[in-house]
């Protein structure tokens, strides 16, 4: 006989495992005790890990270093759109990272087609300009992951400046769903210029 045990949960009271082999005769006590219907389970408490609880989380204070880290992310966004400020946009819609030192798209060196990237510096130099138009035009994804870096910047700051999210608290679901659907819309953009007899 073993006394029953679980690797998580509890067991109220301790159950007897009576293996088919005992007759009564030999253990009468225990097999009376485990036959009684008094053993119940209690499962444990199942906790999500990495998903921020709404309801709480706005007054949990961050740490240090994290709050270290959202300035350290939130100065990189600022530097990266202080760069697409300075470019000067290409009127072609892409190349513009050319400016950086940086060698043309090898996809359209090969194929002589843009590749879903090309256009992103350029949308980022459009918009820091106010040009939306002609920064949805260069790229779309681009553009709108441009308007989320500048979003972003100023939430990440004021968040590590007050010590708390503010006014919402991320989640991997939201930056999940962001990210699927910026890779969609680059995917149908990149599509449609592949078949577009003007590119």
């Amino acid at each position: 006989m073993t006394r029953g045990r679980t690797l998580s949960g509890t067991l109220d009271p301790p159950c007897l495992f009576i293996p088919a082999c005992v007759t009564y005769k030999q253990f009468p006590e225990q097999i009376a005790l485990a036959s009684r219907p008094l053993c119940r389970y209690s499962p444990p408490a199942f906790h999500w890990i990495g998903v921020a609880d709404t309801s709480t989380s706005r007054n949990v204070r961050l740490s240090g270093s994290c709050r270290l880290w959202l300035t350290a992310l939130a100065l990189g966004l600022s530097l990266l759109l202080a760069v697409a400020r300075v470019l000067q946009p290409n009127p072609s819609g892409r190349g513009t990272h050319q400016q950086l030192g940086l060698p043309p798209c090898t996809f359209v060196v090969l194929f002589g087609r843009p590749c879903p990237t090309c256009g992103m510096t350029t949308s980022w130099a459009y918009l820091t300009r106010g040009q939306i138009p002609a920064a949805m035009q260069a790229n779309v994804s681009g553009t709108l992951l441009g308007m989320l870096a500048m979003i972003g910047a100023v939430w990440l700051l004021v968040s590590a400046a007050r010590g708390r999210w503010l006014p919402w608290t991320p989640t991997p679901g939201v930056a999940s769903v962001a990210a699927v659907l910026l890779l969609v819309i680059a995917l149908v953009q990149w599509v449609w210029r592949l078949f577009s007899p003007s590119l």
